[in-house]
């Protein structure tokens, strides 16, 4: 096994005491052929989020490595400084609140990322688990086939990701970002499209990961009334960004939600 770490998980938290340890539990499960590292990137808990990873941290100083900002930045720059710990080749993002369930979903990003370096990024399927009413489903997706092309076109219609645990990204892409984003209120979606803007994202058919849904997520948090509210705010915020280059698709987005929204 090469010294060198090929991949940084990205394990991006706040006051997720009731979840953090399957999250990084189920990163240290990964069956790998490289070295990875966790980082673990906290804003400002104030539950005891902190003290259980930082337990993890002492038991896995080789892997583990866990910060935690002074003050509370927000979600979207809390992501600004966890990138910058990085130092693996690719980046696997794990929220929290979620957990992969494939100890193989590390092994199967990154060798797709080695063969195909036309991509900036894959995504893997996920089952959606709503903790609410205790139910599961799995993410809808048209094509089983061996891998599918996502574009940037495709994104600016709409979240076909739909994920930030579900993503492997190359660093390189990443470094890219402009530094005006992490000035945004960012989800996925948006920084899915400025990554899918360098370089097209796969997907790949198996399914790697859960998306948990509860009461207390940053997004699933919101009535679904105040989410589509606040996603015709952010598409005319992210049209702003590219320039009105998408501005078709973004209108017809846009007219869309409307439509959600008022019925």
């Amino acid at each position: 096994m090469n010294d060198e770490i090929k991949v940084s998980v990205l394990i991006i938290t706040y006051n997720q005491a009731r979840f953090i340890k399957k999250a990084i539990e189920s990163a240290l499960e990964q069956k790998t052929k490289f070295k990875y590292e966790i980082i673990v990137m906290d804003d400002c808990s104030s539950d005891s989020t902190i003290k259980i990873a930082g337990k993890y941290a002492e038991k896995y100083t080789d892997i583990i490595k866990v910060y935690s900002n002074n003050k509370n930045l927000g979600i979207t720059k809390n992501y600004k400084e966890g990138f910058k710990k990085c130092r693996g080749e690719y980046i696997a993002v794990l929220e929290g609140d979620d957990y992969w369930n494939n100890k193989q979903k590390l092994q199967i990003q990154s060798n797709f990322l080695d063969r195909h370096k036309n991509f900036s990024a894959v995504f893997n399927r996920y089952i959606i688990y709503n903790a609410i009413n205790n139910s599961k489903a799995t993410q809808a997706w048209r094509s089983n086939t061996s891998y599918e092309t996502i574009t940037i076109e495709q994104l600016t219609r709409g979240n076909v990701i739909g994920n930030f645990s579900t993503c492997m990204y190359r660093k390189s892409c990443v470094d890219k970002v402009k530094e005006s984003l992490y000035d945004m209120l960012v989800y996925d979606w948006m920084f899915n499209m400025v990554i899918a803007e360098q370089k097209p994202i796969a997907y790949l058919p198996q399914i790697c990961s859960v998306y948990r849904i509860h009461s207390r997520g940053t997004w699933m948090g919101n009535s679904v009334k105040n989410r589509l509210a606040l996603t015709i705010k952010l598409i005319d915020v992210y049209n702003a960004f590219f320039g009105f280059k998408y501005n078709s698709n973004f209108k017809l987005l846009k007219k869309n939600v409307y439509k959600q929204l008022i019925n």
